[in-house]
């Protein structure tokens, strides 16, 4: 089953994440994340592994810097 993760906050060794879809929260030792994981970085459980979700990290960064510019422009 896929289920589609943000690392909202990194205390010591353990990701405190939440679901995108249904807001819960769960915590995920670091040793279980894919390298470069930090805080604000999409992830997907897929297969027994976690991965960066990198298009949908990407479509997010976009997002932001448009309503940045919006805002300041």
């Amino acid at each position: 089953m896929e289920e589609t993760l943000v690392i909202d906050r990194i205390e010591g060794n353990i990701a405190i994440c939440e679901n995108r879809y249904n807001k819960i929260i769960i915590e995920i030792n670091l040793s279980k994340l894919p390298e470069g994981s930090k805080e604000g970085t999409i992830i997907k459980y897929l297969d027994g592994k976690y991965r960066i979700d990198e298009k949908e990290q990407l479509n997010i960064e976009k997002r932001i810097e448009q309503k940045m510019n919006d805002l300041w422009n």
